[in-house]
């Protein structure tokens, strides 16, 4: 039965009226959603491992910069070197951080994980040479002003034993420093090596799998903003990337972060003097400075102790670059596994770190 003119007439408005309830409401949940803590960081669909097809994850070929040393050395494991990729350190420069009391760690790291990285920056608060490396004092060019806040204190007690011929261990005092660090590595990190395409911040405990590394750093383009690594919250509902796992920093975020003639550890002192931790203050001044969210390419950087490697669904075929927490004795065990494991073109993952936890 049809319906009267003035029927229709009344009844268009509604329409009118639902339609335009619906899309207001769609606009508040975008909002919402929009207002999210997540809103700092990037979306799924920004990650290189997310594609639009029903298993969200890439099925890109990438290929092996690094694979295992063949055939495997049994018993005699060489040359772990051998393969290594030199010529990609002209475009992605290594800056390992450590501190004072750290000495065993460093060393280890840079007789196995990093053996490899021929151009390798390393910053610590104190100058000093380990394993063949000169460490630069990343503390000793802050402004004077940082000496007066009272964590700051262990840097000159430090600095008078060292002077005096007196071991320094570390302590929870030393470790305080270790905040002060970040925003001055990234300065002078940039202001060694400007033309690097890629930055990648690592500690003295953290161990990486370069082949996943140099893997997803080919699927990118530098030129772009990448602030790359494992979430974690701070302050203003931001979110940063947590040091423990390491982060990547891109050529393209660098040139944005690095615009102005003051440096960060000037312009962004009162963060670094009063938040928590140097990793947070970071990622606050690159989103305050370029406004550049964090890519939360987690459980890749998984920054996990060895031991507490979580094994599910979700990480069972997700590429591993990050540990946390590393002693010198498992560096070298873990080193060793790697570069001399039966090679099957299956890049480093959570089932095969389960395997080498359980034998």
């Amino acid at each position: 039965m049809s319906l009267h003119p003035s029927s229709r007439l009344i009844r268009r408005p509604q329409v009118y009226v639902t339609f335009a309830c619906f899309l207001v409401f769609l606009l508040a949940l975008a909002k919402f959603n929009g207002a999210a803590s997540f809103n700092v960081l990037s979306s799924a669909q920004q990650s290189p491992y997310y594609i639009e097809d029903e298993s969200h994850y890439y099925t890109w070929e990438t290929p092996s910069f690094f694979p295992p040393l063949q055939p495997p050395h049994n018993g005699d494991t060489g040359d772990l070197c051998e393969g290594f990729p030199t010529h990609l350190l002209g475009k992605v420069q290594v800056v390992m951080k450590t501190g004072t009391g750290e000495s065993a760690k460093t060393k280890a790291h840079l007789e196995t994980v990093s053996s490899c990285i021929t151009n390798i920056l390393g910053f610590s608060d104190f100058e000093e040479k380990i394993g063949g490396h000169q460490f630069i004092d990343i503390l000793g060019d802050l402004p004077p002003s940082y000496h007066s806040h009272p964590d700051f204190a262990a840097y000159s007690a430090q600095k008078q034993a060292h002077d005096e011929g007196r071991p320094v261990e570390y302590s929870p005092e030393g470790w305080k420093l270790d905040r002060f660090k970040f925003l001055p590595m990234v300065d002078k990190a940039y202001e060694l090596r400007p033309h690097a395409d890629w930055f990648v911040f690592i500690e003295a405990d953290v161990y990486y799998f370069w082949d996943t590394l140099f893997r997803l750093l080919h699927q990118l383009d530098p030129s772009k903003p990448h602030y790359m690594g494992s979430p974690a919250p701070g302050r203003d509902g931001t979110y940063f990337a947590y040091g423990g796992a390491g982060f990547v920093i891109s050529r393209g975020l660098m040139k944005q972060l690095m615009a102005g003639s003051t440096k960060l550890s000037v312009q962004y002192q009162e963060y670094a003097e009063n938040d928590c931790c140097g990793d947070a203050a970071l990622g606050y001044a690159i989103m305050n400075q370029t406004g550049v969210r964090l890519q939360a390419l987690y459980p890749t950087f998984a920054g996990d102790e060895l031991a507490g490697v979580k094994v599910d669904q979700e990480r069972w075929c997700i590429p591993l670059l990050a540990l946390h927490r590393i002693s010198p004795e498992q560096m070298k065990s873990l080193w060793t596994w790697e570069r001399t494991r039966v090679y099957d073109e299956v890049r480093e993952v959570v089932p095969q770190m389960f395997l080498l936890v359980k034998n």
